[in-house]
């Protein structure tokens, strides 16, 4: 059986880019924006890219990724 993550897992509040978190997005936002950072992308991307870094034994943080050289752009 796989892990699975919480079902108040913020995966889609938390930035997959710097791990900041957003307490303030609605369900209604499609497009995720970092105050931090300054990334910007789909917010089911977001939240997929946060999922596929969690393991089981972590608690609900993401670790944020170095500096890369692909941008996200939202299609929204």
């Amino acid at each position: 059986m796989q892990p699975t993550a919480d079902r108040f897992h913020p995966s889609s509040k938390t930035c997959s880019g710097c791990g900041g978190l957003r307490n303030d997005l609605d369900l209604s936002t499609r497009t995720y924006s970092c105050g931090t950072c300054g990334l910007v992308l789909d917010r089911d991307l977001n939240a997929a890219i946060n999922l596929a870094r969690w393991q089981a034994n972590e608690s609900s943080t993401v670790t944020p990724l170095g500096p890369t050289r692909v941008q996200f752009r939202s299609t929204a």
